[in-house]
């Protein structure tokens, strides 16, 4: 009699790159939308805010779709798909609110929106730590930095709306 594992599996190499360039491009492609909501940005108008929100965001977001595509390519590797769907489900939820948080923040300037979404965005966030540290620690300790990134954009978003108020 035989024991078969099912909670984890083996993915050639070629599986594993494959999955990896899966998750980046549909990381970039919803970062695409950033850029684009960036492009419209209200703070354009104002010259000495415009190149510091949006340049440092751009850069800020990036390293945040990056850290995340490699977060959850490192649980999805070494998992079955039924056992990380969760986790599939949560990270795409979060890259999706955080461009709509980018359009409330950037281009429709409704702070206390933005400031709701990034609430739900921290709490996505800390799931997605603790369900990373079940599978993954080191998934978990780059999802860390999405945790200390989103209690950054906090502060700002808060500081925006003191400034704007």
């Amino acid at each position: 009699m035989t024991c078969l594992n099912y909670s984890k599996t083996q993915k050639n190499f070629f599986e594993k790159i494959l999955g990896f360039f899966i998750f980046l491009s549909v990381s970039l492609t919803i970062e695409s939308f950033i850029v684009w909501i960036l492009s419209y940005s209200s703070f354009s108008k104002i010259p000495s805010f415009s190149w510091i929100s949006t340049n440092i965001a751009l850069i800020f977001i990036t390293f945040f779709f990056i850290v995340s595509t490699i977060s959850i390519w490192l649980i999805w590797k070494n998992n079955l798909f039924k056992k990380v769907i969760l986790e599939m489900s949560f990270y795409l939820s979060s890259l999706v609110l955080l461009d709509i948080w980018c359009y409330f923040f950037y281009v429709k300037n409704s702070f206390f929106l933005a400031h709701t979404i990034l609430i739900i965005l921290l709490v996505i966030s800390v799931c997605l730590n603790i369900l990373y540290w079940k599978k993954v620690k080191t998934a978990s300790i780059l999802s860390f930095y999405l945790t200390l990134f989103l209690l950054y954009t906090i502060l700002l978003n808060i500081n925006v709306t003191t400034l704007f108020s």
